[in-house]
Formats: structure tokens, C-alpha cells, sequence
């Protein structure tokens, strides 16, 4: 269930930010549109892409909706540390994702620090926003973790079984 809550968290995240708080000039800017729809393909058209989906973590969407839900049908111990890991790892980047991958500021051609907001920062490329939404994937990676830890060491039983 929380892996379900973080898919739909991160399906959610950028219709509600293009719709409720971005800057409608940075969704259209050519410098927002190349990291949050063409980097490194376009998979949507423009219309669309930097107002529903802007290339947002596929891999975390991915991830919490089909290879949890898929690796832990059948709880194993192998499977369920499998998950642990992979969850660990991923709260690790998000931490990380913020300082080490941003993109410049579609207004002023510069990286604003992933603390303060900036007109040109949108959820994908830099700024508050960007680090907020990393920051808000993190208990839900550690609450996966844990639990899948915590069924699958030797001796403990899934309640699934």
C-alpha cells in the first residue's frame, strides 16, 4: 500500500504543480522543455508533456507501481530484502537528486540553490520546488524499506503466506 501511495504521489505531483503554482511562461520555455520533456527522448508531445508527466521520475512511478507490487505477490526472503535494498538506494538518490541534478533556471540561466524558490525553476529543472518533491518521495522509500526488511530476515514469517 504505501509503494501504491508513492506511484500515485508521483503521477500526481506534476499535473497538480503545472496546474496550481508553475509559471505557465517556464512550462512553455525552451530551456524548461529540454530536461522536463525532450532529455533523453521525448516520449510525449509539448502540449502535454511539461503539464502532465515533465519526465518527473519514471523510474520511481515505475518502481512503486509495478516492481514492488510485482516482487512482493509472492514474499520471499530474497524478494522482500530485494525490495529493502532497492528502496534504500532509492530514498538515497532522492536525498542526493536535489544538489547533484539540476538544471538552470529557464528565466536566468543560472542554478538557484535548491533552497530558495525561483520563478524559472519548475519541478523538474531546479529550486524549491524540485527539492521538495525529492524530499516528500523519502519517507515512503524508508517506510518500504523497513517494512520489507522486517519481513524478510531468516525466521520472520510474511503475513502474506
Amino acid at each position: 500500500m504505501v509503494s501504491l501511495a508513492l506511484g500515485v504521489l508521483v503521477l500526481a505531483a506534476v499535473p497538480l504543480h503545472a496546474a496550481l503554482w508553475a509559471d505557465p511562461r517556464v512550462l512553455g520555455d525552451d530551456d524548461y522543455l529540454k530536461p522536463a520533456c525532450r532529455v533523453p527522448f521525448q516520449a510525449f508531445p509539448e502540449p502535454i508533456c511539461p503539464r502532465v508527466v515533465a519526465g518527473e521520475s519514471p523510474a520511481t512511478a515505475l518502481y512503486a507501481l509495478i516492481a514492488v507490487p510485482l516482487l512482493a505477490r509472492r514474499p520471499g526472503q530474497r524478494r522482500l530484502l530485494a525490495i529493502a535494498a532497492t528502496s534504500a538506494a532509492f530514498a538515497a538518490v532522492q536525498i542526493v537528486a536535489p544538489f547533484a541534478f539540476t538544471f538552470e533556471s529557464a528565466f536566468t540561466q543560472e542554478r538557484p540553490s535548491p533552497f530558495e524558490a525561483d520563478a524559472g525553476c519548475g519541478l523538474v529543472n531546479c529550486g524549491l520546488d524540485h527539492t521538495l518533491f525529492h524530499l516528500a518521495q523519502v519517507p515512503f522509500f524508508v517506510a518500504i524499506a523497513l517494512l520489507s526488511y522486517r519481513l524478510g530476515p531468516p525466521g520472520r514469517t510474511s503475513p502474506v503466506s
